[in-house]
């Protein structure tokens, strides 16, 4: 069986990036080093909630025994007839593990949004809300891809495409709804009662259909599609190297959604992060 091997290496984010047909680009990339770039809301009541950038997290304390709290921001970029993707990468750092946390979109006010989150237990729920009424799309849903626990960090990730959304968690596809009714240009985070998390990654990207064609294979060259051939990837996506500045999130993120895209185009993907020379040289 022959195998067609395809060696990817991200070493640095771009603001604009090609996958298949569609063109990325990106609108917001905060690794939250500061707040200069997304200038998120900030706020300090004793006993309620706390709300701070710091150490490259941006914190949510929700202190109260009640009620949820959130903090979104209006991207005019993202109009209501475009494909877009989000991702943000979240640590839950301490409370109750049976609340949910995670992301808001397409939302114009606290009656009219959509909502993506997962809890602490390894559950994860989509619903919306209109004028008030909340519909869920997907009931709490135990999923294993769900890092469960305190400490631990998941990646949560929406993908409009046409008339579909979908839904990933840790890489992983785990639902596709028709796409709703698309209310707001407000997008952001959700945490409910009793609990803290950390954000240290936060992408929001615009998906523009490109005019690439898939060049026509030559009449004597074996096609990949055959089935006796395997297709295997390698994908590297390195932030940190010795004497160097730590590039943050951005090649991680980005070669897990080429990895994530080869696997929809049928290939085997192993993926490597922050790999050492010697790990790469013997993954190769």
């Amino acid at each position: 069986m022959k195998k067609i091997i395809l060696l990817l290496s991200l070493s640095l984010a771009a603001t604009s990036i090609v996958l298949g047909q569609y063109d990325r680009k990106d609108i917001l990339i905060d690794n939250f080093d500061s707040n200069e770039k997304g200038k998120w809301s900030t706020k300090n009541t004793p006993g309620q909630t706390e709300l701070y950038v710091s150490g490259g997290k941006y914190y949510f304390d929700h202190k109260r025994y009640e009620g949820s709290w959130f903090s979104t921001k209006t991207f005019n970029e993202v109009r209501r007839t475009d494909n877009f993707e989000i991702v943000v990468k979240i640590k839950k750092i301490s409370g109750i593990q049976n609340n949910g946390f995670g992301l808001i979109w397409g939302k114009i006010d606290t009656d009219n949004q959509h909502v993506f989150e997962i809890s602490g237990d390894g559950h994860y729920k989509i619903k919306t809300e209109e004028d008030g009424v909340k519909y869920r799309l997907t009931a709490w849903t135990k999923c294993s891809c769900i890092n469960q626990g305190n400490g631990q960090t998941n990646i949560l990730k929406i993908k409009r495409i046409g008339i579909k959304v979908k839904y990933y968690i840790n890489g992983t596809y785990v639902k596709e709804h028709d796409f709703p009714s698309f209310y707001g240009q407000k997008f952001g985070f959700l945490i409910n009662k009793r609990q803290k998390i950390g954000i240290d990654y936060f992408r929001i990207s615009v998906l523009e259909k490109n005019s690439y064609v898939p060049p026509a294979p030559s009449p004597s060259a074996p096609l990949i599609a055959k089935t006796n051939e395997k297709r295997v990837a390698l994908v590297f996506g390195n932030s940190n190297y010795a004497g160097s500045a730590n590039l943050g999130g951005n090649p991680i993120n980005d070669a897990r959604d080429v990895a994530s895209t080869l696997r929809t185009l049928g290939f085997d993907v192993i993926l490597n992060t922050d790999a050492s020379l010697s790990s790469m040289n013997s993954a190769i």
